[in-house]
């Protein structure tokens, strides 16, 4: 296994900030840090709005909202450690409505204001995935604006079904990409969606668990997340979106954090709810 970047901590339990660089200042410890002598840019976001509004994507080459490198944080991931909850939202393809051809998934991940800070893409090939459906392999890609890869996520192929308890899924979670720092696993169960997350030495991180009998039509379904200990670390919850997932192959979730929750961690839980997608929510639409 490769070396940990820096700033990395892979030792088990929550990952904890590392000592403050050579060369850099800061004021508050909370704010983060940055090279000294270097203009910090950006803007802030627009106001709040409610729901899922339109995307507001920062083109290539834009300035992000505004962030300071952190000591601790994976590049990439500064502006996610500021952010008590995500929103992802799946994108609409017209060549999946009107001929039925399963294409890659797309995904636009949005803070509270609903301004678009990462992208994730699934990698796929045409085969796989017009015979697999949701139980095909993936590689999904999350990448910033200016074109970063912070995370990458990587799920095998595992027969899936109540009736093959001994082929239960998972998905590798990368920090940068080739560097695995989670892996979550789904626990059988008969009735409950349930997942456990594990770091790299084997240690449980946390446990996400869904409700009994949900109703996927009309309805927002809720995963709750818990730590190793019992205490509360979130929730993931697919919310309803309407017509256009009567329309089409569209989800849309909110991922929320407890306080206290790295970077890392956060990004950790984000790869969470892709998986829950493709296992309960990644149903082709024929009418």
């Amino acid at each position: 296994m490769a070396s940990p970047p820096p700033g990395y901590d892979h030792k088990g339990g929550p990952y904890t900030q590392q000592p403050q660089p050579q060369g850099y200042s800061s004021g508050d410890p909370q704010q983060g840090y940055y090279p000294q002598g270097q203009p910090q840019q950006g803007y802030y976001p627009p106001p709040q709005q409610q729901g899922f509004a339109p995307v507001q994507q920062v083109q290539p080459g834009m300035a992000m909202p505004m962030t300071q490198m952190s000591a601790g944080v994976p590049p990439g991931l500064e502006y996610l450690a500021s952010l008590s909850s995500v929103k992802i939202s799946q994108v609409l393809h017209i060549e999946e409505i009107l001929l039925g051809w399963e294409r890659n998934n797309v995904y636009q991940i949005m803070d509270q204001r609903n301004q678009q800070f990462l992208t994730a893409k699934e990698e796929t090939d045409c085969c796989t995935r017009q015979f697999l459906g949701n139980i095909r392999p993936f590689t999904i890609n999350i990448s910033d604006m200016q074109g970063g890869m912070p995370v990458q996520l990587t799920r095998d192929l595992h027969c899936q079904g109540c009736c093959y308890p001994c082929c239960l899924q998972e998905m590798d979670i990368c920090c940068p990409p080739s560097y695995k720092v989670a892996t979550i696993k789904e626990k059988w169960s008969l009735c409950t969606p349930r997942y456990e997350i594990f770091d790299t030495t084997g240690r449980l991180m946390y446990t996400i668990e869904g409700i009994c009998c949900y109703i996927k039509c009309c309805a927002d379904v809720p995963f709750k997340v818990t730590r190793a200990d019992g205490a509360d670390a979130g929730e993931v919850v697919k919310h309803w979106a309407g017509c256009r997932e009567m329309c089409g192959q569209v989800n849309e979730f909110t991922v929320s954090y407890a306080q206290n929750e790295t970077a890392l961690n956060k990004a950790i839980l984000l790869g969470s709810a892709f998986l829950i997608d493709f296992m309960y929510f990644e149903v082709k639409n024929n009418n």
